[in-house]
């Protein structure tokens, strides 16, 4: 994407190419952030709620156990 910007726009003096692939790659920059935070996210709360439903499976044998 970087080569057409540098050949399409930058070379040939159109500045319109270069505006709009350059958005284009903002969006993705964009696009790989929001999906890198979403992923720490669901991540996390998938590490809680196992973490958590195995602490009371085990309390739950405890107290039968004794």
């Amino acid at each position: 994407m970087l080569a057409r910007i540098i050949n399409d726009g930058i070379l040939q003096d159109d500045l319109r190419t270069v505006l709009i692939l350059g958005s284009v790659m903002v969006g993705f920059s964009l696009l790989a952030f929001i999906s890198g935070v979403l992923n720490s996210f669901y991540a996390g709360h998938a590490g809680q709620s196992t973490g958590f439903d195995l602490r009371n499976a085990m309390f739950k044998k405890i107290q039968r156990s004794s």
